[in-house]
């Protein structure tokens, strides 16, 4: 493997922390980076935080451009930082989202925008909200359709729909 860091050719054990997970920097590289952060913290963070800047508009492409290559991943980071924040239910992964073309609720084709989200974008719908994110309980429906059923019971959507039948009947 190559070293983000130094750019050497190194085996693929070079390439573990202490933890075991592999990492794109050797191991030399992360021992480096440990001790210089241990040195001065303020600095590092300072260096990390004006690259981040510096940068800005290239991982903000980048995020783009992954989030229209691979929307169920951007649905599923979603859902699962939701899931931590609100301490809800969450056991699913990337396999499990499946996007239609279609709004399963309004029928209209579900689209990736480019970074706003839009009325057909794919949103991760939770059926029943108290079980959370888990197998079975979640269906990608259009952002126009979540939003719409957002925080309604079921009797206060039949209760719109009977206004907006009733206002029909009278137009």
């Amino acid at each position: 493997m190559k070293c983000s860091r130094c750019q050497m050719n190194k085996p693929d054990s070079d390439f573990q922390n202490d933890k075991g997970e592999t990492k794109k920097s050797c191991r030399k590289c992360q021992e480096h980076s440990k001790r210089t952060y241990a040195q001065d913290p303020e600095r590092s963070i300072l260096r990390a935080t004006k690259s981040q800047k510096n940068r800005r508009d290239a991982i903000c492409a980048y995020k783009r451009d992954q989030i229209r290559k691979h929307p169920e991943r951007y649905l599923h980071h979603s859902a699962r930082t939701r899931a931590r924040r609100r301490g809800i239910p969450f056991d699913l992964s990337v396999n499990d989202i499946r996007i239609p073309e279609n709004c399963p609720v309004l029928g209209v084709p579900l689209t990736i925008n480019d970074g706003n989200c839009g009325p057909n974008s794919p949103s991760l719908d939770r059926i029943v909200p108290d079980l959370g994110y888990v197998r079975g309980n979640v269906v990608v429906i259009s952002h126009k359709a979540n939003t719409i059923k957002s925080n309604a019971t079921l009797d206060e959507l039949r209760l719109v729909l009977r206004f907006l039948e009733g206002h029909a009947k009278n137009s």
